[in-house]
């Protein structure tokens, strides 16, 4: 019998295309943090890398807001409004007022600092953010006094649970896509390689896997 001919020879193991598994993103940004590194092993639902979306923070800190306020409102409806409630409407009304003229005159100061080359790109852009918070702060606190001077029609609690609802959508949206920017294991498994370094860009429109020449593999247990 003739020997056999080794035509390849490595050390290692075998492992099986229905093994492996690519894992990509599912919000577009800046690879902002990888947690894992190859030969680790992981769990489902580990937390493997995160896609920085802090702009979102500011958007759901805004729809937490309307949501609260929206609720508020509801409720101070159902119940009627009493002399110290309005009082304390008011006062909550003018505070916000006050946090957001003070939010308004520091980004036309950060403004002119940034036209001038003084402060970064991302000084002046937490400042507008700041602005859209206390903004959506004082609507809902305007929106609460208003209500709670109405009397209690049905059409006011209607329209309270409309709010509510859209509310609340509004900030389940905002949650959702906050969730996408973490990069979760599918399964239990073993990172075989990581090929994703912080700061590269990732889109959904051409998507590709992010931690291996493919994207992230593991071999399962």
């Amino acid at each position: 019998m003739p020997a056999a001919t080794v035509v390849f020879a490595s050390p290692g193991r075998v492992e099986g295309a229905s093994e492996t598994t690519q894992v990509g993103a599912a919000a577009d940004g800046i690879l902002k943090a990888v947690f894992v590194k190859e030969g680790q092993y992981v769990r489902r639902g580990t937390l493997l890398g995160e896609i920085g979306c802090d702009d979102l923070q500011a958007s759901l800190q805004t729809a937490t807001a309307e949501a609260d306020g929206a609720r508020q409102a509801r409720t101070r409806i159902l119940r009627g409004a009493r002399d110290e409630e309005k009082k304390i409407a008011s006062e909550k009304t003018a505070a916000a007022r006050a946090t957001f003229e003070e939010a308004k005159s520091r980004l036309e100061m950060q403004r002119a600092l940034y036209q001038k080359e003084q402060i970064s790109r991302s000084s002046f852009e937490q400042a507008v953010r700041d602005l859209g918070v206390s903004d959506a702060n004082l609507k809902a606190a305007v929106r609460t006094e208003e209500l709670l001077a109405a009397p209690p029609l049905q059409e006011d609690q209607a329209r309270a649970d409309a709010e509510v609802l859209a509310a609340e959508g509004r900030a389940r949206t905002v949650q959702e896509r906050i969730e996408k920017c973490s990069i979760l294991a599918p399964i239990d498994g073993t990172v075989l390689r990581v090929y994703a370094r912080r700061g590269e860009s990732f889109s959904t429109v051409t998507p590709r896997p992010l931690f291996s020449p493919r994207g992230y593999f593991f071999s399962a247990h």
